[in-house]
Parts: structure tokens; C-alpha cells; sequence
């Protein structure tokens, strides 16, 4: 994380910083792939329909 977004909730600066690295791809002709881990990291759902 940049220096300057110290103290930043992430809800802020994450977006920024995706959508600058997703028009750098676009004009490197390049794809990016984002990758999200943490999906079992809630335990607190049980089930329902609120849970995967």
C-alpha cells in the first residue's frame, strides 16, 4: 500500500488503485486477474441463504 494512504479505509482507496492498474493492462495490451482468497474466512455463517 502506498505510503500517502496510510490511515485511508481500504473502501477508498482500493478502487482507485484496481481501476488504475486495469487501464494500465488495457493499454499494455495486457489482462489482469484479480484474485480473491477468504471466502471461507467467515465461519460465523451457518448456513441459509446468506452462506456459500
Amino acid at each position: 500500500m502506498p505510503v500517502a494512504l496510510t490511515g485511508v479505509p481500504p473502501w477508498e482507496w482500493f478502487p482507485l488503485l484496481l481501476e488504475k492498474a486495469a487501464r494500465r493492462c488495457t493499454r499494455n495490451g495486457e489482462r489482469l486477474v484479480l484474485v480473491v482468497d477468504g471466502l471461507n474466512g467467515d465461519r460465523g455463517v451457518t448456513g441459509g441463504g446468506d452462506g456459500l
